[in-house]
Order: C-alpha cells, then structure tokens, then sequence
C-alpha cells in the first residue's frame, strides 16, 4: 500500500474534493460522466460534459496536483491551466481549489459558452501550451536538440 505523505491524499478523497469543488459546473449544464476509458483506480479522475465536449480533472505529480483538460468531441486535448498564470495550491486539495477558481473567473466562456466558444477556448489553451513548449525547450530535450 502507498504511504501517504503530507502532500498526496486517498484517490478516493480527491476524487470526491473535485466533485464538490467543481459542483458550480452542473449549474452551467455540464453532468458527470463516466471517465472513459477508465483511469487506474491509484488515480483520482472526474470528468464533466456539455454539448459532448468534457471538463478533465485528473491528479498528476504522483497525485501532489491536478490538472484540467478541455476535451473535443474528436478527442484533441488542452491544459486549461494555460488560461491564465495562477500559481498551483500548496497540495492536492488546495490546488483542487485553485482550479476550480480558474475555471470560474477565467473559464467563463466555458461555462456560458455554445461550441463555438468551446472551440475558440481550445485553441487559444493549445496555441500557449505550445509557446510553453516551445519557450521552455522542453521540445529541443525530447528531439534530442
């Protein structure tokens, strides 16, 4: 069993923190649905919907954070995190409700928005994501450069 440290909690607790922090969503349309396909049960993973386009959020960093994604109906993914330059929580749970403050102060045109603003959202979250790479020479590292 994975000992828990000060700054990871149960899969389970997180998972539920996301549902609770994120509960404005089912005010603006969204529902939950499944996670599909279904993530390893070591990580906590909930995804919301409206209009076939999904809300992520999912743990990363050894479940010490969690990002947000912006899902297509085709499946092309962004990091919603590229919407604005806040700062990560100063653990799972606070940065649970970090996000969640992003996504309502900088993700209105996604919670009001129709397809189209779904569509320009991502867009402009890939386009940055992408100057990050590119800025960060993470690219270089991976080509070999």
């Amino acid at each position: 069993m994975e000992k828990m440290t000060k700054k990871t909690s149960p899969p389970k607790a997180v998972r539920d923190a996301i549902r609770t922090n994120f509960a404005f969503l089912l005010s603006h349309g969204y529902t939950e649905v499944p996670v599909s396909p279904p993530s390893d049960e070591c990580y906590a993973e909930v995804h919301f919907q409206k209009n076939e386009w999904r809300i992520a959020a999912l743990t990363t960093a050894h479940g010490t954070r969690i990002t947000l994604e912006l899902v297509s109906p085709e499946g092309e993914r962004g990091f919603l995190s590229h919407l604005s330059d806040r700062k990560p929580g100063v653990d799972v749970m606070d940065d649970i409700r970090v996000k969640a403050q992003l996504l309502q102060e900088d993700g209105v045109a996604l919670l009001q928005g129709s397809v189209h603003d779904f569509e320009n959202v991502l867009e402009t979250v890939t386009k940055r994501q992408q100057q990050w790479i590119e800025e960060s020479g993470i690219a270089q590292q991976v080509n070999g450069g």
